[in-house]
């Protein structure tokens, strides 16, 4: 029988782990594409078994072929040898017995993959990214410079931003192979808007498939399902998707890891007033590099004919491999990381349906301040506190030129770059991240105070009123 096309095989488990740690609580689900979302598929058992087969079939191979090259190049801990061994020796069961491929289908076992995260997020309007993630990221982006860059390679060997609570660094995988020069230059990709619109069209599709792993998933799926269109991506919009991947997998965030309840130190001590002090003890918190995408495997396209260089010499033929555009992807966004055990921060749809090239500093200015918005939004506990009709970002108009890059202009031409400043919040407005500005007409005045308010995305006033007096 053949399997449905535009199905998607995915891994459901525990989102506070990484398969990894939960491999033995893994079950798995096909889901095909309804608009932006992927709803669990109408298939019978004997379709299941066959995609089922030729998922742990490439898989199993691909796991194997990666242990191999831990043991080899970089050596590998008893612990998670055992883990793997055991993902190995389930996927070779599988492939001889249907009873076991069965028996890990999530609808047999019960199983739904909810949320991400703590807080609800409705996907047909945003999409959510673990906070502690997305506010380290923010900070490090706007903080990199040539000079800051090149004093942070001498000393310390990672990028480092300023943050009174945490440590906040950003280095390539590879810091010990480059010079300071190709460092800085590394670090100015993350810059990119089109880097950081693939960043958030992968968080955007884990939301929408309830995990974060790429499972043999096809790149035309990801970047169909985020835009909402069932058209055909050529070969250049393939590459360039692809080389953003390339940059994403090359670079490391040092986090502090989110503590579960069970990982914390509670006891008591008595103040010299006689009063009963509750202290919970945080100093065991882990904070280490984790990759921001840990691509473990890819499947590339092959060359549909023979490429040439100048000389008219043949330097790639027909059927290689064009390792310029991935077909599948395998991996996960940041491996080992508590990823959902609280809040995400919620980005609005919206930013994913600019043109990188066309519209950069928007996307750029929109992921800043849709960052500001969300920890505005939040409570202490890490819920909606604060309903969208209420918030806003009061700043003036040096900052706002500041945040858009648009300072040359600036010192150029302030009225010019008023105008085009304008263009860009206009641009926000648009596609819903931003519900107005104030005042319309920005002048040239760097004092002028500016207000930005938010697109709703998240809880409406009269629910949070509601809520209030239940």
């Amino acid at each position: 029988m053949t399997p449905k096309k535009n199905l998607t095989f995915a891994v459901l488990y525990n989102p506070n782990k990484s398969f990894w740690d939960s491999w033995r609580k893994c079950v798995f689900e096909v889901y095909e594409e309804k608009g932006r979302q992927l709803a669990p598929a109408d298939i019978r058992e004997k379709e299941y078994i066959e995609l089922a087969k030729k998922y742990f079939s490439i898989h199993l191979i691909e796991t194997e072929k990666q242990r191999k090259l831990d043991i080899q190049y970089d050596g590998i801990d008893a612990k998670r040898d055992k883990q793997i061994r055991g993902i190995i020796d389930f996927y070779a069961r599988a492939l001889k017995d249907d009873k076991v491929v069965l028996a890990s289908w999530a609808r047999n076992a019960g199983v739904e993959q909810g949320s991400l995260f703590s807080n609800k997020i409705n996907d047909e309007l945003a999409f959510g990214i673990s906070r502690t993630f997305a506010d380290g990221l923010n900070i490090l982006m706007g903080e990199i410079t040539p000079e800051i860059a090149m004093q942070n390679y001498k000393h310390v060997g990672a990028f480092t931003g300023k943050n009174e609570k945490r440590e906040l660094k950003l280095r390539p995988v590879d810091i010990d192979e480059i010079t300071a020069e190709q460092f800085y230059s590394r670090l100015e990709k993350i810059k990119n808007a089109k880097v950081l619109q693939t960043l958030l069209s992968l968080w955007a599709f884990s939301n929408t498939q309830g995990n974060f792993t790429f499972s043999g998933t096809r790149l035309t799926t990801v970047m169909q399902t985020i835009l909402g269109t069932k058209r055909v991506f050529n070969q250049p919009e393939k590459r360039a998707f692809t080389k953003a991947i390339h940059i994403l997998r090359g670079f490391e965030i040092y986090l502090d890891t989110p503590l579960e309840k069970k990982d914390r130190k509670t006891r008591y001590i008595k103040e010299k007033d006689g009063k009963t002090k509750k202290i919970i003890k945080t100093n065991d918190v882990k904070r280490e590099y984790y990759r921001i995408l840990d691509l473990q495997g890819a499947v590339y396209a092959t060359r549909k004919k023979d490429v040439l260089n100048e000389n008219g010499e043949v330097i790639f033929k027909k059927g290689d491999v064009d390792e310029t555009v991935i077909k599948q992807i395998y991996g996960e966004l940041l491996p080992r990381f508590n990823k959902g055990i609280m809040r995400g921060r919620m980005y609005s749809r919206g930013l994913l349906e600019l043109d990188a090239n066309k519209d950069e500093k928007a996307i750029l200015l929109g992921f800043k301040l849709l960052t500001r918005f969300d920890q505005l939004r939040m409570g202490a506990k890490g819920q909606d506190l604060v309903a969208d009709d209420n918030l806003y970002i009061k700043t003036d108009r040096k900052n706002l030129i500041k945040w858009t890059g648009y300072e040359k202009t600036d010192e150029g031409n302030k009225n010019d770059a008023s105008k085009i400043l304008m263009r860009t919040l206009d641009k926000l407005v648009e596609i819903n991240c931003l519900r107005k500005y104030e005042p319309y007409e920005i002048s040239t005045k760097d004092d002028e105070q500016i207000f930005l308010y938010p697109h709703p995305i998240a809880i409406k006033k009269e629910l949070l009123e509601s809520g209030k007096k239940e």
